[in-house]
Order: C-alpha cells, then sequence, then structure tokens
C-alpha cells in the first residue's frame, strides 16, 4: 500500500530509484518500505531539486496518506 503509492510519487529519470522500492516484514505487525538505490535518502530530502516526475518527501507523503487505510486493515485483522 505504501510502496505502491510512493512509487507514484518517486521521481523518475531512468526509474532506477522507483524500481528499487521494498516492502519487508520485519517483525509481527512492523512492516519496513523503502527504496534501496543509493541516492534515495538525498533525492527524498532535497526540496530544492526541480523534478519533471514526482518530487521530494515521497516515502512520507506515501505514508501520511495511506496511514487511515493502513489502520483500518489492522483493526479488520484484529477483529479476526
Amino acid at each position: 500500500m505504501v510502496q505502491r503509492r510512493a512509487q507514484q510519487y518517486v521521481p523518475v529519470d531512468t526509474a532506477n530509484l522507483k524500481n528499487s522500492a521494498y516492502t519487508e516484514m520485519v517483525g509481527p505487525l512492523i512492516v519496513q518500505v523503502g527504496f534501496t538505490a543509493e541516492y534515495a535518502g538525498i533525492v527524498h530530502e532535497d526540496m530544492e531539486a526541480q523534478h519533471h516526475v514526482g518530487g521530494p518527501k515521497y516515502l512520507e507523503r506515501a505514508e501520511k496518506e495511506t496511514r487511515r487505510d493502513r489502520l483500518d486493515v489492522l483493526v479488520t485483522e484484529m477483529r479476526r
């Protein structure tokens, strides 16, 4: 959910950054979402860069926008 949304917002030049996205279960109810491209953090934080596609804070934006949906999934799963 977060990964898909972040990939919609990530700046795209060669698509290396976009394609480096991953989601991994790292513990009970703990999921890690990120990008493995070496420059992912720089692109994420660079508020001055101009991009034709996407922009900064792509992962943070995706996390915030999907927060309610993720909570709904968690509540549904806990009720099972």
